[in-house]
């Protein structure tokens, strides 16, 4: 095979490679988008369930604030991408992860002052929505496949029976919490300039 033929057949494949990223990673964003809706929404069925069962009252903040993240990630879905994701890793690397406690913190500290089997359906129910959040970030962007890749790898090597995507999820909570807070307070931003706005009469 000639040099000119080896160099035809790598142009192929990486035009072919190419095609497949637009394909995946940028034509199917809207889907994708959608999709995490789906899926939140129904989480936040099932959490309104719970509470409709008498297990936790609509009034206690465990409930209210949990039920107030799952709506800012479904409101500002897309905004939940790699380039956020990859801000919110380096501004823990620097500041910490106390960086982000605040508002979390708020909810962490109502759920705490339930009985501990609400305590566990509550955490669950969070846990389900950064696990349907780190699906999104995967199918987005090829460095998160390549890191969920790795991470398999070495799972495997360890002898992880969680899992896969819950324990790549917990790996990245510092992260995570930095995209939830971002939706937290772009959320609580725009509702506060939506009632600052003037209604129009007509």
């Amino acid at each position: 095979m000639t040099p000119l033929q080896n160099f035809t057949e790598a142009l192929h494949l990486v035009m072919g490679l190419l095609a497949v990223w637009v394909l995946v990673f940028k034509l199917c964003r809207d889907y994708r988008i959608d999709a995490l809706r789906d899926r939140l929404f129904a989480l936040r069925d099932n959490l309104f369930d719970y509470a409709a069962e008498g297990e936790v009252q609509f009034d206690d903040p465990a409930y209210f604030k949990l039920r107030g993240l799952i709506n800012s990630l479904i409101r500002f879905a897309h905004r939940l991408t790699f380039t956020r994701f990859l801000m919110g890793f380096l501004f823990t690397a620097w500041k910490g992860s106390e960086a982000y406690g605040n508002v979390l913190q708020e909810w962490q500290t109502a759920v705490e002052a339930l009985p501990a089997e609400k305590q566990k359906k509550l955490n669950e129910i969070h846990s389900a929505a950064l696990v349907m959040v780190v699906r999104h970030l995967v199918t987005g962007s090829p460095i998160m496949v390549f890191c969920l890749v790795i991470f398999a790898i070495s799972a495997a090597l360890n002898g992880l029976t969680k899992k896969l995507l819950q324990s790549f999820t917990e790996r990245l909570i510092p992260q995570l919490n930095a995209l939830q807070i971002q939706a937290i307070v772009a959320d609580a931003a725009d509702r506060q300039t939506s009632r600052a706005e003037p209604v129009l009469v007509h």
